[in-house]
């Protein structure tokens, strides 16, 4: 048969690669860097509550014209906060959690606003002036700054006033009667959503990790590797021919042996390497999920009454990854396969056409601008998602169409996006075109294999095709 032989290329193949130094290298490196991430996205929210600083509580730094007494526990960058409670809430709202963050909180009365007004304007200090103030309906929290921003800007200001805001709308329920033990249920948020009937409604966070944020991370991810192994299968076919290993090789196996085995071997060599990293990435989050975020967000563990924010990402996750399941990890697996194949072919093929090492980036040309197509589809066309959140036409057509289908099937599986005939019929159009692909290469291959001349354009391989 005219595929005898593949067997031996394929183990030969998937062996040499897996104990090359730059696989292993790689993938050491990918999960340190996997690890990196895990880690930093784990703790980096509670850090971030706890605040930053090099220094001791309280301890000042001098600097600037005239010192600057800006401490290095600070918070928000602010060092000092100037607050004028003029609210008439009573109990008035109390801010003192500013002094854990390293804050030096200074109340003042309403007849000294002017005087500290023109001081926080000429000040060079990281310093900021609040005036809460009652007004017809509500209050106006007012943060007033230093001209010069090298110290502290709009947005620590605002940071600062997210907080207050929370603090006085707290104090005013309990001023108006609310018992403290129900001020969460006064408190309980409203959400609007839209959705096509008949399917399940998704919170806008949800939806935006669904069709915006998983498409687009998970096209980058695939497209790395399946194009990466690929143009490693067309410079490995390319060097045996140009080394004339070719000639060898075909005096005890056929050429589409050769090819098929070459393909193969680097596709289980490219999912062992992926599985691998997918893997490590699990068990890494699995271990660190515990004592951070990812714990909350994915349920493990379990979030206070009062993170009203944390429990609403939790909620939007579970809806974005509604579609994450056995069956879903298995038809991911047989995208991500038969993704390479169509791909790996296609490089083989212009590997094959060369006849000097130098000319293979050239060679590899139309494939780069099929697959950057592909790419395209599956990763820009979430972005236009931003408003609406909900999947777009060219997004919905990258699903079926072969070049862009295995980049961007996975997130739409995972989402549950796609219901299992469209999961189906998706799968059997790119196993058809793999047949087919396979069944062109077959036919030119073996013609052009031998070839010593000029590079063979894509026109003249269409014409062997017809031919054969």
């Amino acid at each position: 048969m005219r595929a005898n032989g593949w067997k031996q290329v394929f183990k030969f193949t998937y062996l040499q690669m897996i104990k090359s130094k730059a696989y292993i290298i790689s993938t050491i490196v990918i999960a340190v860097c996997m690890l990196i991430m895990a880690v930093g996205i784990n703790f980096l929210p509670a850090l971030m509550a706890g605040g930053f600083g090099g220094g001791a509580e309280g301890e000042n730094v001098e600097g600037g014209e005239g010192g600057d007494n800006t401490s290095e526990g600070a918070f928000f960058g602010i060092s000092k906060l100037y607050v004028s409670d003029r609210s008439g809430i009573e109990p008035a709202p109390d801010f003192d959690y500013f002094l854990e963050m390293g804050i030096e909180l200074i109340p003042i009365p309403e007849s000294d606003i002017e005087t500290k007004t023109a001081q926080i304007h000429a000040s060079l200090d990281a310093e900021a002036l609040v005036e809460i103030i009652k007004v017809k309906g509500g209050y106006n929290i007012l943060a007033s700054r230093p001209e010069f921003e090298g110290r502290i800007n709009a947005d620590n200001c605002r940071s600062v006033l997210a907080f207050m805001s929370n603090t006085v709308w707290m104090s005013h329920l309990i001023s108006i009667g609310v018992p403290e033990e129900s001020i969460s249920e006064v408190s309980a948020y409203v959400t609007t959503q839209v959705t096509i009937a008949g399917e399940a409604p998704r919170s806008e966070i949800a939806a935006i990790i669904a069709n915006i944020a998983l498409p687009t991370i998970s096209a980058l991810i695939l497209f790395m590797f399946i194009i990466m192994y690929g143009q490693l299968t067309a410079q490995a076919i390319a060097t045996e021919k140009t080394s004339r290993v070719m000639e060898t090789l075909l005096t005890s196996v056929r050429p589409m042996a050769i090819i098929l085995g070459k393909v193969l071997g680097m596709g289980l060599a490219s999912f062992t390497q992926f599985f691998a990293l997918v893997a490590s990435g699990v068990l890494i989050s699995a271990a660190v999920a515990p004592f951070g975020a990812l714990g909350q967000v994915f349920g493990s563990v379990e979030i206070p009454v009062d993170d009203v924010e944390m429990q609403m990402v939790q909620t939007a996750f579970e809806e974005a990854f509604v579609g994450f399941n056995a069956m879903s990890v298995v038809w991911i697996i047989i995208v991500f396969l038969l993704g390479f194949l169509f791909y790996s072919l296609i490089a083989g093929l212009f590997g094959a056409s060369i006849n000097r090492i130098e000319d293979l980036q050239a060679a590899l040309q139309p494939m780069s601008l099929i697959s950057v197509l592909g790419f395209m589809m599956a990763y820009l066309a979430p972005i236009f998602n931003m408003d609406s959140g909900e999947i777009n036409f060219i997004q919905r057509i990258s699903y079926y169409v072969p070049i862009s289908s295995p980049f961007a099937l996975p997130a739409a599986i995972i989402s549950g996006e796609m219901n299992a005939a469209g999961i189906f019929i998706s799968v059997l159009v790119l196993a058809v075109f793999c047949v087919l692909m396979l069944l062109f290469v077959s036919r030119v291959y073996e013609a052009i294999v031998m070839h010593t001349g000029n590079r063979i354009k894509f026109g003249i391989m269409l014409k062997m095709a017809k031919k054969k």
